[in-house]
């Protein structure tokens, strides 16, 4: 019985992930980071964090419905 397991070589892509091939939304990715989904980061109160780029339904790749 043979089985393909995936690889992330996850030490390059550790200091930016979103730049890595697994997440650029194509065919053979885990796809995008979804569109962006206005927020206000008050789901942490009291953290300072930027607000991220995506987190709505997702735009490409293979999971997209």
């Amino acid at each position: 019985m043979k089985i393909n397991l995936p690889y992330w070589n996850w030490g390059r892509w550790s200091d930016d992930p979103l730049t890595s091939p697994i997440f650029d939304g194509s065919d053979t990715s885990l796809s995008g980071n979804g569109a962006y989904r206005p927020h206000d980061n008050t789901f942490f109160p009291g953290m300072s964090s930027t607000p991220g780029t995506g987190g709505d339904c997702l735009t490409s790749g293979p999971f997209v419905k």
